[in-house]
């Protein structure tokens, strides 16, 4: 019988070796290179940001890459397609945005 002392080290053990308890280095990576670009932006800003840009843009035109633009391109791209898509909520626009820049070139 294994002595109780041993069974939390062997679960951390267990979740380390699996990476379970660790967050996923390239999830880490992606958000600190949004954060470069858009300091503060929040794993959950930039997970809704994508839902939204999806949901909004690609009910009309295939979705355009964010890193193949800079932020100075986008500007006025999106200001153009908020116009041509109604996107007239400014929550809606900014988490759209957001994730746009913080994806971007």
């Amino acid at each position: 019988m294994i002595a109780r002392s041993l069974i939390p080290k062997i679960l951390l053990a267990a979740c380390l070796l699996t990476g379970a308890c660790s967050p996923s280095k390239s999830i880490d990576k992606e958000l600190m290179a949004a954060q470069q670009k858009l300091p503060g932006i929040t794993r959950e800003q930039l997970t809704a940001g994508r839902k939204m840009y999806i949901r909004t843009c690609a009910g009309c035109h295939a979705l355009k890459d964010p890193s193949k633009y800079t932020p100075v391109k986008w500007q006025p791209i999106l200001a153009k397609m908020f116009v041509k898509a109604k996107v007239t909520d400014s929550a809606r626009a900014a988490l759209i945005s957001d994730y746009v820049m913080a994806k971007s070139k």
